[in-house]
């Protein structure tokens, strides 16, 4: 068995050394494959242990693969496949065969992500006080579970997850909390099938649960097995009071290829959604990021945040990234002592053309041109009389505002005099419904659109 295992070895060495000389850029050997190693050849394919995911995914690619895999053909004179593998991967891989399934072992809490670096403002303040409610288990009379909030891509929903689990992990330290995604539920899933395992182990698993944190729900859409596995969880947690927080990009009634009796316990809690920041929360945001990176917030012009929020704030994740521009470039590209709005202009100029060229329509346009269209004012489109012509009115452009922009139900309704997501939702459902039967009515909205120039 050793003189084998010194075989490998020694093969893979020659190997090594064939492919540094043919690749000719010692950085990219060193960084990658100096210290890889062959874990088994198995039936012309031989599994390769790199050193961290990006080696993984650099030698995956065409360039690196098929110099390898000819280096090999050449010196073995037989043609092999690689497979690159990770530590962590094979462990996980032999417990699995040992039947011990290190379930979640990659899901983690996100230690940056707290309450104490969340800004807080009107479009995200009930989220914000939902989650501390979770987080402090104080209120004993009233406790709803589970909670759902739901908002587009990038608005603070996995912050306001891991600020959760951070803080129960900091004031109840033997509570078990898991944070993981929909994804990596499925993932784990597809393991246990892999392996012939019962699911019963993934229910004991949670047995010892006491807080399920888990983000885009939207994911198990479709995946009816899967699905039906979670269901089991879930309903598990909260039949026996411990706590679930559900995020999605959508509100419970939207979700699509889910089943009614999920969807139904997502209701049974409490959702709340998550609108874009206003202009000062973003501005707060900025100021919040800025500091956080290092830099003094005094050598940038106060004329600069306002700029920024009001380009960048629908999304969070859009925002941080024209700031990390904005760094990058004043640090690294063009050094200055102080930022002025010209410097700031200067620096997110590709992130400004981009923006300005997907950013086609608002609601204010919408609404406008469907007033224009049946001769009404704005006012009368967006407030409360319900006479025939206003009303028909009314719903088209709630249709074409969620259709085109896809603003949450409730962002709607702020806009349309308060009206209630339910209510918004049955005037789109009405106008989809109708544009299927109704050849008048798909002229208006052709009309419409091409107004809007669609």
């Amino acid at each position: 068995m050793k003189s084998q295992v010194e075989e490998i070895v020694h093969l893979w060495e020659r190997i090594l050394n064939e492919v540094r000389v043919r690749l000719g850029d010692d950085r990219i050997f060193n960084s990658f494959l100096s210290d890889s190693e062959i874990k088994n050849i198995n039936n012309n394919v031989i599994s390769v242990v790199v050193n961290s995911r990006l080696a993984k995914q650099v030698l995956s690619s065409k360039e690196y693969y098929d110099l390898i895999t000819s280096t090999i053909q050449d010196i073995l004179e037989s043609n092999y496949q690689v497979t690159f593998l990770l530590k962590d991967e094979i462990i996980k891989e032999e417990k699995m065969e040992s039947g011990l399934i290190p379930l979640f072992s990659e899901s983690k809490l996100k230690n940056d992500m707290t309450f104490d670096n969340f800004v807080v403002g009107d479009s995200n303040k009930e989220a914000y006080q939902a989650a501390l409610l979770v987080a402090s288990n104080k209120n004993k009379l009233w406790n709803p579970n589970p909670i759902f909030l739901y908002s587009a891509s990038g608005l603070g929903k996995t912050h306001l997850l891991n600020a959760i689990g951070n803080a129960i992990k900091e004031n109840s330290p033997n509570k078990r909390v898991l944070y993981t995604t929909a994804e990596e539920f499925f993932n784990e899933f597809v393991h246990i099938l892999k392996h012939d395992r019962v699911e019963q182990q993934m229910l004991d698993y949670f047995r010892n649960i006491d807080v399920l944190l888990i983000d885009d729900i939207q994911f198990f859409g479709g995946k009816k097995e899967c699905e039906k596995l979670f269901f089991t969880v879930f309903s598990s947690l909260i039949n026996s009071d411990r706590q679930v927080v559900v995020t999605s990009d959508k509100h419970p009634n939207e979700l699509k290829g889910m089943e009614n009796r999920l969807i139904s316990r997502f209701s049974g809690g409490l959702d709340i959604a998550i609108n874009p920041p206003d202009l000062n929360t973003s501005i707060e945001i900025i100021k919040l990021y800025v500091t956080a990176s290092g830099m003094d917030i005094t050598r940038i012009d106060q004329d600069v945040f306002p700029f920024f929020a009001e380009k960048f704030s629908k999304n969070i994740r859009e925002l941080r990234g024209a700031i990390n521009k904005l760094l990058f470039y004043t640090i690294n590209i063009k050094k200055v002592d102080h930022i002025t709005l010209a410097n700031a202009i200067e620096a997110v100029g590709d992130y400004l053309k981009v923006s300005e060229s997907n950013k086609k329509l608002n609601e204010i346009k919408i609404i406008d041109v469907v007033s224009n269209y049946y001769s009404l004012t704005p006012t009368q489109l967006t407030g409360n009389m319900r006479t025939g012509q206003i009303a028909a009115a009314r719903h088209i452009a709630m249709f074409l505002i969620r259709d085109i922009l896809d603003t949450p139900f409730d962002g709607i309704g702020k806009i349309f005099g308060g009206k209630d997501h339910s209510t918004v939702m049955s005037a789109c459902k009405n106008v989809e419904k109708g544009l299927k039967t109704n050849p008048s009515l798909q002229t208006v909205i052709n009309e419409i659109r091409s107004q809007l120039k669609l």
